[in-house]
């Protein structure tokens, strides 16, 4: 590997030779390869992320291109996930890009969520964040939870560790499991680009041992050009962590 490629990285304040190997050595799943997905991928191979895992069962449709940059329309029709990594390989060689062609189920996040350090869950609905929470809660393994609609986003980093709040706390599934998606709701691309972009860099700060980015809610409200932060804390009623 040409540590050549980190140059300009390795000039930050944090960023050494200890905090690349750390990136090198981890292992990052990232669940949804949309607009908030893309982004995402590109800053986490960009900073030095070593084993990028990314899931997603969709086939790039026209209407993805809107704001899924890394595709175009010679791959409509094609898998996401396998396109993704034909295209980012050779560009970044310091990383393994593991490709899942299929939608994430319990069976099969508990079979590989072990080996995780860090999830990203970019997917476009609540029945899979649910999901997500539930098996990084019980396996205690970090979570980065980014989503957005209409010119609004938010980026929230969970610990999952045995005290603070998990996704469930501040989105009871009763409430949302019927409620508005990306599916059926607009977006901008900023927008999307915005919040995968937070979500990279929260990753990124887990793997380097940042305690501070845990627990804390970042929205993002693009027509207004504000971004605000709060601190959560545990529901003591909620049915997954408490």
């Amino acid at each position: 590997m040409n540590k050549n490629f980190f140059e300009k990285q390795m000039l930050v304040d944090g960023f050494n030779e200890d905090s690349l190997k750390k990136l090198l050595n981890s292992k990052v799943l990232i669940i949804g390869c949309g607009g908030v997905g893309h982004p995402a991928i590109i800053y986490l191979l960009s900073t030095g992320i070593g084993n990028l895992y990314i899931a997603d069962d969709d086939l790039v449709d026209f209407n993805n291109l809107h704001r899924q940059f890394i595709f175009d329309q010679n791959d409509i029709g094609k898998s996401k996930v396998e396109i993704i990594k034909s295209k980012l390989a050779g560009k970044y060689p310091h990383s393994n890009i593991v490709s899942i062609n299929k939608r994430i189920d319990e069976k099969y996040l508990f079979e590989i969520i072990d080996d995780i350090d860090v999830v990203i869950d970019a997917s476009d609905n609540f029945e899979t964040r649910y999901l997500v929470n539930d098996i990084c809660v019980e396996k205690q393994v970090p979570l980065v939870s980014g989503s957005c609609i209409n010119q609004e986003g938010q980026i929230i980093s969970f610990k999952n560790n045995d005290s603070g709040p998990c996704y469930e706390c501040l989105f009871p599934r009763k409430k949302n499991l019927l409620d508005q998606n990306c599916e059926s709701e607009g977006v901008i691309p900023t927008v999307a680009g915005s919040v995968g972009t937070f979500s990279s860099m929260q990753a990124i700060s887990i793997i380097l041992g940042d305690e501070e980015c845990f627990n804390k809610l970042i929205l993002i409200n693009m027509k207004a050009g504000k971004i605000a932060q709060s601190f959560l804390s545990e529901n003591p009623g909620c049915i997954i962590c408490s």
